[in-house]
């Protein structure tokens, strides 16, 4: 079934970088904004990695991976973890990547295997797509350019090929042309675009 983002634009623009840090609502309170199961953390993590490239990894760190108790998934302390230590790394090392798999001692009857779609998560994701957009390397890796001087026209084009990062199965639903100003730069211009795919809830869905 074709997901559709469209009508979702209007909630997650009003929520604001601000919002996330003021904004308190109830993590159990659902919101209807995606069809379907969603994805846990590492899904999430995963493909904004694959999208933002490693300029992003500490922001999905902290604020998707270490969040278990919003994006879910399996957490279970008791659970061995393997790492190959790089040459001159100590076990602390060891120690951080046990959190990360399973932070503040969190067990699996604590933290739902199967995400819910709620408020919290939704303020949380368009926080990290606002840290992506508003980073130069995590918007030009997006993009598939070398430098802002190379950034790629902003034609129908351009739009689909990035649109498809976040929906591969899809064809392009939307078109931001009308939102967009006349005078925005064409910088502005793709981060409006990324930040709306981003934000958008069809893509975290399984």
């Amino acid at each position: 079934m074709k997901r559709q983002i469209g009508g979702m634009f209007i909630f997650l623009f009003i929520l604001t970088a601000g919002a996330f840090y003021y904004f308190k609502p109830v993590a159990s309170t659902e919101v209807q904004l995606s069809k379907g199961r969603l994805g846990d953390r590492e899904y999430i993590a995963s493909t904004l990695l694959d999208i933002f490239g490693a300029e992003a990894k500490d922001i999905v760190t902290q604020s998707v991976l270490r969040k278990i108790d919003i994006f879910g998934g399996a957490c279970d302390p008791t659970t061995e973890v393997v790492v190959d230590l790089a040459p001159g790394e100590t076990s602390e090392a060891l120690a951080k990547v046990a959190e990360l798999h399973c932070p503040r001692k969190l067990i699996d009857g604590k933290v739902s295997f199967v995400p819910k779609d709620t408020l919290l998560r939704q303020v949380s994701i368009l926080y990290v797509c606002e840290k992506m957009v508003g980073g130069e390397k995590t918007l030009l890796h997006a993009l598939d350019a070398q430098s802002k001087a190379e950034l790629p026209p902003f034609d129908e084009t351009h739009k689909k090929t990035l649109y498809q990062k976040f929906y591969p199965f899809d064809e392009i639903t939307v078109d931001l042309k009308n939102s967009l100003a006349q005078t925005d730069s064409l910088e502005h211009k793709w981060q409006k675009w990324t930040l709306a795919l981003c934000a958008s809830p069809g893509w975290q869905t399984l």
